[in-house]
């Protein structure tokens, strides 16, 4: 009986939509040219590095808090440290694939060398 009611709503809601579908004109999109593909490239990158830079302070900000609450005991000092110098390397390795990114866009563009 319950496979009997859930084949019945089945039915029901496909019936519908191919109806639907029928009369519904989409409208006309965008043409994906090389411009679009750059804009979109480039925002995706943009929005990247922004996300792991956000990452990268919080493990700063996270290493920090666990530098004071390590207190004088020097094994939590040491792991504070660890995280402080994988936080500065992470945002280096970040800026530095951003300075990577700009220039590989402006030697392919042409706007690298004037």
């Amino acid at each position: 009986m319950k496979y009997l009611f859930i084949t019945i709503i089945a039915l029901i809601l496909l019936s519908g939509t191919s109806a639907l579908a029928a009369n519904f004109d989409l409208p006309e999109g965008r043409a994906w040219n090389l411009d679009r593909i750059e804009m979109l490239i480039e925002d995706i990158a943009i929005f990247l590095i922004r996300m792991s830079m956000f990452v990268a302070m919080g493990t700063l900000v996270i290493s920090g808090l666990m530098w004071l609450r390590a207190g004088s005991n020097p094994q939590k000092v040491t792991v504070a440290k660890e995280w402080f110098k994988v936080g500065i390397i992470g945002t280096l390795i970040i800026l530095g694939s951003g300075v990577i990114i700009r220039t590989i866009d402006a030697v392919v563009t042409g706007e690298f060398f004037f």
